[in-house]
């Protein structure tokens, strides 16, 4: 339910937003970023010590999404 919300938001407020499903995800990213979807990969992990928890698997997910979306824009 909260990612209909999310998407009708975006959708009503002109924003830019995609649906990705989560089993497809890493394929999405590996063939979307390439070669740089294992440095970005790193890169959002290593965030967790500096952002406040929860860094779970599904902040790093929504971290990455942000980070493919505006490598596409």
């Amino acid at each position: 339910l909260f990612r209909k919300v999310l998407n009708v938001a975006a959708e009503a407020n002109g924003l830019k937003w995609r649906l990705i499903p989560d089993k497809d995800f890493e394929a999405v990213v590996k063939s979307e970023l390439g070669a740089k979807a294992s440095r970005i990969k790193r890169q959002i992990s290593e965030l967790g010590r500096t952002v406040p928890a929860p860094w779970r698997a599904d902040e790093k997910q929504a971290a990455t999404a942000a980070w493919l979306m505006l490598h596409n824009r």
